[in-house]
């Protein structure tokens, strides 16, 4: 998590905008609701769009606000790639906060799964998107912006940036899994798939 010092002129006092960043940043006594909480940190946080500045997907340029979400994780916000909706990633939507999550133009939100893949028939344009092919001409290319004499207080003693590579059904483990970037480096991360299938018959089996 990091808090931007410009999103970060508060003044002494019992208000959220000056009580959250505090928390966070000094370890202050206090516990935000986590809608005060989701919020607040969408506010003072680097946004998507600052933070991404050129993204190029399966060899053609898109603008980075149409294919990376914010979403807030146990490290603060953080900007998804082709990750499921929250319609077909939750069972409870009431106890989820709402990102508002948007999409280009004619593009629709679809289901898919690791077992069952997308739903059939497909529209034109959907998300999340398939590869269509490997290697850094066809895959994900982005530069990124770490405004580092912007910052105010981060979850870490670094500057630079955490990437989180997970199955779009899942919600990342930041603190587990995710690679650390260096700030003014080239970076290239490599994905080789493994692929495994268990016998059907396990469903039958009981869990007692």
């Amino acid at each position: 998590m990091v808090i931007l010092a410009n999103n970060n002129q508060h003044q002494p006092g019992t208000q959220l905008r000056y009580r959250l960043p505090i928390s966070c940043c000094d370890h202050m006594q206090y516990e935000p609701s986590a809608q005060e909480q989701g919020i607040e940190l969408l506010k003072r946080s680097q946004s998507c769009e600052r933070m991404l500045l050129k993204c190029n997907f399966g060899g053609v340029e898109y603008n980075c606000t149409e294919l990376f979400h914010p979403v807030i994780l146990d490290e603060g916000l953080c900007c998804t790639f082709n990750s499921l909706d929250q319609v077909y990633k939750f069972t409870n939507m009431s106890m989820k906060f709402n990102y508002n999550k948007t999409y280009p133009p004619n593009v629709k939100p679809v289901d898919w799964s690791l077992e069952n893949g997308y739903q059939n028939p497909l529209p034109k344009y959907y998300s999340p998107m398939k590869a269509v092919g490997s290697g850094q001409t066809l895959g994900l290319n982005i530069i990124l912006n770490v405004e580092k004499d912007e910052y105010y207080c981060s979850s870490g003693n670094s500057v630079g940036f955490k990437v989180a590579l997970d199955n779009p059904e899942e919600e990342p483990n930041i603190p587990e899994s995710a690679l650390l970037l260096a700030p003014g480096l080239k970076s290239s991360i490599r994905i080789i798939p493994t692929h495994q299938e268990a016998d059907r018959k396990l469903r039958n089996l009981s869990r007692n």
